[in-house]
């Protein structure tokens, strides 16, 4: 009890002190605990100053925070702001302000006024509208706009799958399971029964074809490869789509069921050079299997119906409709799965890309080279994608600039060797019969309809090749002219090689 009292006491003292006296006295720390909060205080550190524009006028409620915390103010009706910096991590501060570029500075490094730029982007979003760039806010067309940035798919193999689910009006189906085969895209709806439904494409003002000249479709694969998968995604800066007739005029004809406009990445004025590699590797596999009788079950049904055919028909052993039961001709074995025969358990999908990227005041480049290599379900199917691209952009002078853009790309394409888009190989394969194999013992191939009921999956695999190589060159040259504020002529050349 008295050194209870004596610490009341003592702390009474010291209040009436620090009542008393002008400056404050800080009172004696007697436990652990306030020994901790006075080593807290003196690492707090207190930063202040004013936000400003670029014409002088003061911010209103730019957040000033301290990164990787919750600490943070605002600043006031005249710009100014402070913040007490807590903990040991002090080193960076984030000011962040709608319309405004984020600036995020050390703490150490922070001046007494700042000035924070604007965002052009974030005030106004542009859109690609065939013969020039808009303000989203004035165009009076119809349209979807996407930014590369905002898909959530984490790793994109095509332009299609970077389309899907995303831009509102356009719908994507997949004519064919096959890497690199084709899809059908439309643009609010179908318009026509029996033509084309297909967009027009077009890749940095390249009207590019929609045709496959394979020449094989009947034969190999029964569809066409997807013009769109010899195009990197990893280049694809934004993705535009026109959907009405007042926005895709300037095309014509070729523009009725709308237009897809594709812009590639470029390089930013006064950036230094960066360089971006990505790599991906993933797996794929059927996600289910059709379950198959065994040779035990399979044949309990066959002979119940040869046997119902038979007693309907009053047919006896001799008579020339007769059907013999049947009998496994290989008692003992193990059965086999034919889906097994011809189909990866797991198919590896690779995808690798490095980029650069820069700028000086008048110059401006952006270069890849990217290589994806796909395998099918199907044993022998893949699909392979060289690309490379560079595009350079030059301000001559105040009223002169010419840019070009080329794109060199080459697809190895190994289709399904049978028709209907790979399912005629998949039926062929149910329909043998469990105890059915692909080979006889003394090597040679099971001749379908002779040994086996279907055609032999395994034979056709192996001895039907299918290589398809396809070379394809975009390239774009044009030179702007800007004789006053608001006037542009642009000249352009492209080609589709």
């Amino acid at each position: 009890m008295k050194k209870n009292y004596l610490q009341i006491v003592q702390w009474m003292c010291a209040v009436s002190c620090m009542c008393s006296l002008a400056t404050p006295i800080r009172a004696i720390p007697l436990n652990a605990e306030s020994i901790e909060k006075t080593t807290l205080d003196h690492q707090k550190k207190n930063i202040s100053g004013r936000i400003i524009d670029k014409n002088g006028n003061p911010l209103i409620g730019v957040a000033v925070v301290q990164k990787g915390t919750n600490n943070g103010t605002v600043t006031d009706t005249d710009g100014k702001y402070k913040l007490t910096l807590v903990g040991n991590d002090q080193n960076d501060v984030v000011f962040s302000y709608i319309g405004y570029r984020t600036i995020e500075i050390q703490a150490s490094q922070v001046s007494a006024e700042l000035v924070m730029e604007e965002d052009a982007i974030a005030v106004d979003e542009l859109v690609v509208v065939g013969y020039a760039v808009q303000r989203k806010k004035d165009l009076t067309g119809a349209t979807s706009s996407l930014k590369a940035s905002e898909t959530k798919i984490p790793v994109i193999t095509s332009l299609d799958q970077m389309m899907q689910g995303n831009l509102s009006g356009v719908n994507i189906t997949n004519a064919s399971g096959m890497p690199g085969g084709a899809v059908r895209v439309s643009v609010r709806g179908v318009g026509s029964i029996n033509g084309s439904n297909e967009p027009l494409y077009v890749i940095d003002g390249i009207p590019i074809s929609n045709t496959d000249n394979s020449g094989i479709n009947n034969r190999f694969g029964g569809g066409i490869q997807n013009p769109l998968s010899m195009l990197n995604p990893g280049d694809i800066e934004s993705i535009d789509v026109l959907k009405d007739a007042a926005a895709t005029a300037i095309y014509g004809s070729r523009a009725t069921n709308g237009v897809v406009m594709v812009t590639t990445k470029r390089g930013k004025k006064s950036q230094h050079t960066q360089i971006s590699v990505n790599t991906s590797y993933g797996i794929q596999s059927l996600p289910k299997k059709i379950e198959m009788s065994d040779s035990q079950l399979y044949l309990a049904v066959r002979n119940e119906a040869v046997n119902n055919y038979n007693t309907q028909n009053n047919l006896q052993p001799g008579d020339n409709l007769y059907k013999s039961p049947e009998v496994d001709p290989r008692p003992g074995q193990p059965d086999v799965d034919w889906i097994d025969l011809i189909t990866h358990g797991q198919a590896a999908v690779q995808n690798y890309e490095v980029s650069a990227s820069g700028g000086s005041e008048k110059t401006r480049f952006f270069s890849s080279a990217g290589y994806f290599d796909q395998q099918g379900i199907i044993l022998t199917n893949r699909f392979r994608r060289i690309s490379l691209r560079t595009n350079v952009d030059h301000e001559i002078s105040r009223y002169f600039q010419a840019g070009t853009s080329v794109s060199l790309s080459k697809t190895i394409n190994n289709r399904v060797p049978n028709d209907n888009v790979g399912n005629g190989i998949f039926t062929r394969s149910i329909e043998q019969r469990p105890f059915d194999v692909p080979f006889k013992e003394d090597g040679s191939y099971m001749i379908g309809g002779v040994d086996i009921p279907r055609h032999n999956g395994v034979q056709v695999l192996n001895e039907e090749k299918s290589r398809n190589e396809w070379y394809r060159v975009l390239a774009n040259a044009y030179l702007s002219i800007k004789p006053i504020e608001g006037l542009e002529y642009k000249l352009s050349l492209s080609g589709d090689v």
